[in-house]
């Protein structure tokens, strides 16, 4: 965006809100497939531990964005500053406009759009599961796949390789998919939703930051 000609506040401001939108577009629908979960009388306890681990993790990170943000435009506590990146990060995120994390309009458009992904990404796994002769309704893989995505987020592991999988084709199968067909379907879901489009992202990357 710097690249593009966006002020720097302005792309900081554009992070600050991305990031903090998608953390409670996600909340709002790990909410949901736990309550869908117990519906289904799925859960069990290692998901009960998922999800409140889930909700403090996705709790803290805004909340650390927005003090950090707050702190910003004071003198934050040495002890920060002597951490690696800290000072320049504090720097960056004083003069980001705080009226666009005021603006409801615009908080609640992007909610609906980071919503709309988890949406959009839960029927492609619908789809996947139907193209293999798999008959399921989208209430199953919507859970499936959140609870996956919530997984991958708090097991530390770059974009939740082998973690998201693993409990996206374990929720499939407690929710009556055969594993075959869970797993099938989560492999082409992750081919078509990250390792795919990862090849021209590295391409149009590499073209911008030349």
């Amino acid at each position: 965006l710097n690249r593009r000609g966006v002020d720097a506040p302005l792309c900081m401001a554009a992070l600050l809100v991305s990031l903090i939108t998608y953390y409670i577009a996600f909340l709002l629908v790990a909410l949901t497939s736990l309550a869908l979960l117990w519906l289904h009388h799925a859960i069990q306890l290692w998901i009960v531990g998922v999800g409140v681990l889930f909700c403090l993790v996705v709790v803290a990170i805004p909340g650390g964005l927005l003090w950090l943000h707050r702190v910003g435009n004071r003198q934050p506590p040495q002890i920060l500053l002597r951490l690696p990146g800290v000072g320049q990060t504090l720097q960056a995120f004083t003069t980001t406009p705080s009226h666009l994390m005021l603006d409801r309009k615009l908080m609640q458009t992007a909610v609906f759009l980071q919503l709309a992904i988890f949406l959009l990404d839960s029927v492609t796994l619908w789809i996947m599961l139907l193209a293999i002769g798999q008959d399921t309704t989208f209430l199953v893989a919507f859970p499936s796949f959140v609870v996956g995505a919530m997984v991958g987020l708090i097991g530390l592991i770059p974009m939740g390789l082998g973690t998201f999988e693993a409990t996206c084709v374990a929720i499939l199968h407690l929710l009556g998919t055969p594993v075959e067909a869970a797993l099938t379907a989560t492999l082409l879901l992750r081919g078509l939703t990250l390792w795919l489009p990862m090849l021209p992202g590295l391409w149009y990357a590499r073209r911008e930051l030349n």
